[in-house]
């Protein structure tokens, strides 16, 4: 009755919306049907999609309990053994050995390398060893490397740590590479002073000069505007005044017995070359008085030119008007080209490392002791313990508890130290009679029948 008079009252003159019009009803009577036609449709429809819904869901677990024991094949498919899984995923403590080693296969898949891979630890390792081999791994991975040493390899390079050990092999002539590391502590009993000993050390005695610090006398800067206080010293230190020691004539010793490769000496006082240890044997790291330059035309002088001026107390000069200055390393300057060529080539020779009189704290030298193969034995001579490691395995400095017995200490007075290496190695007669020939039996230093006394007085 409704779509009856609405159809009429539409049929009107106007033409252009006859159209719209018969749109607008035939769209609106529908609506009104499917509004009523939808409402029960939709109940319905959600009436039916529940269960179906539910139906689905309970579907899901039983797929799931169904792959559960398909992935788990060597795992029993019972319901308590879903039970014991969950305490193992979380507890990870395994019943049985089988699971132990499943587990570890699972875990070192996951995370894609094992600990075995990464540390090489395997059984009996004691906590520090464990320790060790993790730092090394981590450090290898940030680029950093440990060097020549293996420390989950622990060899014992020597019987024992002691100078008997070294002393018998030296006997049985098992070393042929010798390297000889020096500082100024073998230039002490010559009666040159050394630089850091305090009241007696350089450093302390150069407050007489007025300097700014102890070591503005070797900066090239203080250098060239006061030039004075160097050469005062330098006439303190020049060779010629002082003679050598039985530490300087025991490297020329191993030089005549063939066994010395190379004498790496920090020392500028020369003495090794007044001991007679040929320059090819030498490497004067921080250079010495045995030549001179010019510092700003770099023309050469020799060692009697610039002693003329030393001793006479006139500053030397060149011909361009610029200092001559001694071919010794200051501060910031570079090591002669000769370090670097000798050091390559040396070390990874060396069998036998002798370290004697140094504090091993100025780089690059002090680095060098690292730089000789993992399975060569090393030696201190000195008066007190230098460069020791700090982390075992790690850093590759003197490691004298090392169950490896590679390091070997002697401490106390130098000279002492090498006149009781010399006994034990059955070298007195011999090196007596080098000692004689240079005349060093005197001067309180050694005398040809003192070995025992000198050793009675060897500081602990």
């Amino acid at each position: 009755f409704f779509n009856f008079f609405m159809d009429r009252d539409n049929k009107a003159p106007q033409n252009n919306n006859e159209h719209e019009n018969k749109e607008t009803t035939q769209r609106g009577a529908p609506v009104a049907e499917k509004k009523n036609e939808e409402k029960p449709q939709i109940s319905t429809h959600v009436e039916e999609k529940k269960p179906e819904e539910t139906t689905e869901k309970p579907q899901t677990p039983t797929h799931v309990v169904e792959k559960k024991p398909e992935e788990t094949t060597e795992k029993p498919q019972t319901p308590t053994h879903v039970v014991e899984k969950k305490p193992e995923e979380t507890t990870e403590k395994p019943q049985t050995p089988h699971v132990v080693e499943k587990k570890a296969e699972e875990k070192t898949e996951k995370k894609g390398n094992s600990v075995e891979e990464n540390t090489g630890t395997t059984e009996g390792e004691d906590d520090e060893e464990v320790v060790s081999k993790e730092l090394l791994n981590f450090l290898k991975r940030l680029g950093i490397s440990g060097g020549n040493q293996k420390p989950e390899e622990v060899q014992k390079i020597l019987d024992e740590a002691t100078p008997e050990a070294i002393a018998n092999l030296l006997k049985a002539g098992k070393f042929k590479n010798i390297i000889v590391m020096t500082g100024a502590g073998i230039s002490v009993a010559s009666g040159i002073p050394d630089f850091r000993s305090p009241k007696t050390g350089l450093y302390h005695n150069l407050q007489k000069y007025n300097l700014p610090s102890p070591q503005a006398i070797f900066e090239l800067d203080f250098f060239q505007q006061t030039p004075q206080p160097f050469f005062t010293l330098a006439k303190e230190l020049y060779p010629g005044n002082y003679d050598a020691t039985p530490c300087h004539y025991f490297i020329r010793f191993l030089h005549q017995k063939g066994l010395l490769l190379r004498n790496f000496t920090q020392n500028v006082d020369t003495l090794e070359r007044v001991a007679g240890i040929p320059g090819e044997k030498l490497v004067e790291a921080h250079g010495s008085f045995a030549s001179a330059h010019c510092i700003k035309c770099h023309k050469e002088y020799t060692q009697e030119h610039v002693k003329k001026h030393v001793f006479s107390e006139t500053i030397p000069y060149c011909d361009c008007g610029a200092l001559i200055k001694p071919d010794i390393v200051f501060f910031g300057e570079a090591l002669p080209k000769r370090f670097f060529e000798k050091f390559r080539e040396d070390f990874p020779k060396c069998d036998l490392l002798i370290v004697m009189g140094t504090s091993l704290q100025v780089q690059p030298f002090a680095n060098l002791i690292h730089e000789v193969p993992a399975n060569c034995p090393r030696l201190l001579i000195n008066m007190e313990i230098v460069g020791e490691s700090y982390i075992p395995g790690i850093t590759k400095g003197f490691e004298f508890k090392s169950r490896s017995n590679r390091d070997v200490k002697m401490l106390g007075n130098c000279q002492t130290s090498v006149l009781r290496l010399v006994e034990l190695a059955g070298w007195k007669d011999e090196f007596d009679v080098l000692l004689k020939a240079n005349k060093v039996a005197n001067k309180d230093i050694v005398k040809s029948v003192s070995y025992t006394h000198l050793r009675a007085h060897e500081t602990p």
